[in-house]
C-alpha cells in the first residue's frame, strides 16, 4: 500500500510578486526523494488560477516551462494515486466548482464518501457534475467554497471544513482574490518556514531550505493563515 504521507507539499506566500511557479517547480525536485507518480501546480493570476498538472516526472520539465507565471503565491503536489488512477485530472492542485479555491493534500480523507454525499445534498448538484476526479481530495475545495457560499470568510471556511475530515492529512489551500494561504495538519508531515520575503509550508524541509532555516512544526488540528 502507497504511504500517502510521502506526497510532496509546497506553499508559498511572498510580499513581492516574483516566478512563484519556477518556485514550486524548484521545491517538487527537491522532494522527488518522496517518490510520486504525478504532479502540479497552480498560482492566482489575475481573477483565476494558471493551473498546470501532468502524469510523470516534473524532473523532465525546465525552470523555463514555469517562468512565466507571475505572482505572490503558489502551490505544489507531487503525488502517489491512491484514490483515482494515475490520471491528469487526479493530480493535485484540486479545484471547487467555481474555479475559485485550489487544495493541496497529503493522506486519506477517511470519510470522504460521506462528504460527497453531503455536498451533493446541499448544493442540489449531481455527484457526476460536481466532482471532476476520483480522488477523495476533490471534497475539501467543495466544502471549502460551500462554506463560502453560507457567509464566511475563506479562513473561517477552510476552519469549518477541516473540522469535518476524518483521517490523516496535510492540507494547503488558496482561494482566488486573497493574499493568504491556508493550511492545516493531523497526523502527516508538515513544516512551516518564515523568510524575510515571506513564508513557506512544505511537507519536509529540503523544499525550501535555500530560502530560509527559520522553521517551525504545527501541531494537529491547527487551522493556520500564512500571510506574507
Amino acid at each position: 500500500m502507497v504511504d500517502t504521507s510521502m506526497c510532496g507539499i509546497f506553499g508559498y506566500v511572498g510580499k513581492k510578486e516574483q516566478e512563484v511557479a519556477v518556485k514550486a517547480y524548484f521545491a517538487l525536485r527537491d522532494l522527488e526523494y518522496r517518490g510520486y507518480d504525478s504532479w502540479g501546480i497552480a498560482a492566482p493570476i489575475g481573477k483565476e488560477f494558471k493551473l498546470l498538472r501532468a502524469v510523470g516526472k516534473i524532473s523532465e520539465k525546465s525552470e523555463g516551462d514555469f517562468s512565466d507565471i507571475i505572482g505572490k503565491m503558489s502551490i505544489g503536489h507531487s503525488r502517489w494515486a491512491t484514490h483515482g488512477g494515475v490520471l491528469e485530472k487526479n493530480a493535485h492542485p484540486q479545484l471547487s466548482r467555481d474555479k475559485s479555491v485550489a487544495v493541496i493534500h497529503n493522506g486519506i480523507i477517511e470519510n470522504h464518501h460521506e462528504l460527497r454525499n453531503f455536498l451533493v445534498e446541499k448544493t442540489g448538484i449531481p455527484e457526476s457534475e460536481l466532482f471532476l476526479s476520483d480522488t477523495d481530495t476533490e471534497v475539501i475545495p467543495h466544502l471549502i467554497a460551500y462554506f463560502i457560499t453560507t457567509g464566511k470568510t475563506f479562513e473561517a471556511a477552510f476552519s469549518e471544513a477541516g473540522k469535518m475530515l476524518e483521517g490523516r492529512y496535510a492540507i494547503v489551500a488558496m482561494r482566488v482574490g486573497e493574499s493568504y494561504l491556508m493550511a492545516m495538519r493531523v497526523g502527516s508531515p508538515m513544516v512551516i518556514g518564515k523568510s524575510d520575503e515571506g513564508y513557506y509550508v512544505a511537507s519536509d524541509v529540503p523544499a525550501f531550505i535555500d530560502h530560509t532555516r527559520i522553521v517551525a512544526y504545527p501541531g494537529d488540528a491547527i487551522a493556520m493563515k500564512l500571510r506574507a
